[in-house]
Protein backbone atom coordinates (compact mmCIF):
# COMPACT_ATOMS: atom_id res chain seq x y z
CA UNK A 1 0.00 0.00 0.00
CA UNK A 2 1.05 3.32 -0.78
CA UNK A 3 0.87 6.59 0.77
CA UNK A 4 -0.72 5.70 3.85
CA UNK A 5 1.53 9.13 5.35
CA UNK A 6 -1.65 11.14 3.40
CA UNK A 7 -3.72 10.19 5.77
CA UNK A 8 -2.08 11.48 8.92
CA UNK A 9 -2.07 14.87 7.50
CA UNK A 10 -5.99 14.72 7.15
CA UNK A 11 -7.35 14.62 11.04
CA UNK A 12 -9.81 16.44 12.33
CA UNK A 13 -11.00 15.88 8.16
CA UNK A 14 -14.39 14.47 7.77
CA UNK A 15 -15.51 11.84 5.65
CA UNK A 16 -18.17 13.19 3.70
CA UNK A 17 -18.86 11.48 0.49
CA UNK A 18 -17.75 8.31 -1.41
CA UNK A 19 -17.88 7.35 -4.50
CA UNK A 20 -16.88 3.41 -6.27
CA UNK A 21 -16.99 0.22 -5.20
CA UNK A 22 -15.40 -2.69 -3.06
CA UNK A 23 -13.12 -4.24 -4.79
CA UNK A 24 -12.44 -1.57 -7.25
CA UNK A 25 -11.42 2.49 -7.52
CA UNK A 26 -13.51 4.31 -4.41
CA UNK A 27 -13.26 8.11 -4.66
CA UNK A 28 -13.53 10.03 -0.52
CA UNK A 29 -14.60 13.52 -0.14
CA UNK A 30 -12.30 14.72 3.18
CA UNK A 31 -13.72 18.21 4.41
CA UNK A 32 -11.01 20.09 6.49
CA UNK A 33 -11.20 23.50 5.59
CA UNK A 34 -8.47 24.67 7.69
CA UNK A 35 -5.91 22.96 5.81
CA UNK A 36 -7.40 22.90 2.42
CA UNK A 37 -6.93 26.76 2.84
CA UNK A 38 -3.28 26.73 2.18
CA UNK A 39 -4.15 26.05 -1.55
CA UNK A 40 -5.37 27.58 -4.38
CA UNK A 41 -8.45 27.78 -5.79
CA UNK A 42 -10.45 28.44 -2.78
CA UNK A 43 -12.30 24.70 -1.60
CA UNK A 44 -13.00 23.11 1.24
CA UNK A 45 -11.00 19.76 0.99
CA UNK A 46 -9.50 16.89 -0.72
CA UNK A 47 -10.04 13.39 -3.02
CA UNK A 48 -8.37 10.40 -2.19
CA UNK A 49 -8.88 8.22 -4.50
CA UNK A 50 -7.92 4.53 -3.73
CA UNK A 51 -7.06 2.66 -6.38
CA UNK A 52 -7.78 -1.32 -6.33
CA UNK A 53 -9.47 -1.02 -3.07
CA UNK A 54 -10.44 -4.37 -1.29
CA UNK A 55 -11.64 -3.77 2.24
CA UNK A 56 -13.05 -0.66 3.13
CA UNK A 57 -14.99 -1.24 6.84
CA UNK A 58 -15.68 0.72 9.68
CA UNK A 59 -16.14 -0.94 12.86
CA UNK A 60 -18.33 0.87 15.45
CA UNK A 61 -17.64 1.39 19.18
CA UNK A 62 -20.64 -0.72 19.39
CA UNK A 63 -19.00 -3.70 17.32
CA UNK A 64 -21.40 -3.11 14.14
CA UNK A 65 -19.57 -3.65 11.04
CA UNK A 66 -20.24 -1.43 7.60
CA UNK A 67 -18.41 -2.23 4.79
CA UNK A 68 -20.43 0.11 1.91
CA UNK A 69 -18.09 3.19 1.68
CA UNK A 70 -21.19 5.72 0.54
CA UNK A 71 -23.03 4.35 4.03
CA UNK A 72 -20.09 5.35 5.91
CA UNK A 73 -19.28 8.54 4.73
CA UNK A 74 -23.09 9.35 4.84
CA UNK A 75 -22.69 8.85 8.88
CA UNK A 76 -19.43 11.21 8.29
CA UNK A 77 -17.00 10.03 10.63
CA UNK A 78 -14.32 12.32 11.59
CA UNK A 79 -10.66 10.97 11.01
CA UNK A 80 -8.65 11.23 13.77
CA UNK A 81 -5.41 9.55 14.11
CA UNK A 82 -3.80 6.62 12.26
CA UNK A 83 -3.33 3.09 14.31
CA UNK A 84 -1.73 0.97 12.23
CA UNK A 85 -0.45 1.33 8.71
CA UNK A 86 -0.34 -2.32 7.65
CA UNK A 87 -3.78 -2.48 7.32
CA UNK A 88 -4.24 0.77 7.29
CA UNK A 89 -6.71 1.61 10.86
CA UNK A 90 -7.58 4.81 10.93
CA UNK A 91 -9.21 5.76 14.44
CA UNK A 92 -12.57 8.35 13.66
CA UNK A 93 -15.25 9.43 15.55
CA UNK A 94 -17.44 6.45 14.72
CA UNK A 95 -14.83 3.38 15.57
CA UNK A 96 -12.27 2.13 13.10
CA UNK A 97 -11.98 2.34 9.59
CA UNK A 98 -9.45 -0.74 7.98
CA UNK A 99 -8.72 0.39 3.91
CA UNK A 100 -6.52 -2.02 2.27
CA UNK A 101 -5.75 -0.52 -1.40
CA UNK A 102 -3.03 -0.71 -3.71
CA UNK A 103 -2.57 2.97 -4.70
CA UNK A 104 -3.70 6.10 -3.83
CA UNK A 105 -4.05 9.72 -5.99
CA UNK A 106 -4.48 12.54 -3.66
CA UNK A 107 -6.53 16.06 -5.01
CA UNK A 108 -8.09 18.88 -4.61
CA UNK A 109 -11.76 18.98 -4.36
CA UNK A 110 -11.56 21.18 -7.27
CA UNK A 111 -9.56 18.24 -8.99
CA UNK A 112 -5.95 19.57 -9.16
CA UNK A 113 -3.84 16.58 -8.28
CA UNK A 114 -1.17 17.37 -5.35
CA UNK A 115 1.37 15.69 -3.66
CA UNK A 116 1.60 14.06 -0.41
CA UNK A 117 4.79 15.99 0.07
CA UNK A 118 2.56 19.40 -0.44
CA UNK A 119 -0.10 18.22 1.96
CA UNK A 120 2.82 17.46 4.47
CA UNK A 121 4.24 20.51 4.21
CA UNK A 122 0.30 22.75 4.54
CA UNK A 123 -0.19 20.42 7.22
CA UNK A 124 3.41 21.27 9.27
CA UNK A 125 2.91 24.99 8.68
CA UNK A 126 -0.40 24.80 9.82
CA UNK A 127 0.48 23.57 13.20
CA UNK A 128 3.60 25.48 13.72
CA UNK A 129 1.41 28.69 13.39
CA UNK A 130 -1.07 27.39 15.64
CA UNK A 131 1.47 26.73 18.17
CA UNK A 132 2.73 29.62 18.39
CA UNK A 133 -0.22 32.06 18.36
CA UNK A 134 -0.43 29.76 21.44
CA UNK A 135 2.94 30.04 22.71
CA UNK A 136 4.84 26.91 21.86
CA UNK A 137 2.00 25.39 23.29
CA UNK A 138 0.00 22.55 21.29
Amino acid sequence: MKNTAAWGCLHDGSLDEAHGAVPGDVSLLVSIPYLRSAFHPDGDGFVLTLRGCTLFRLEGHDGAVLEDPREIAGRTPELLSIVSEVPLVIYTTLGTLTLAYRALELGLDTGQTISVQALDEASCNYWQAWSEQRGGRA
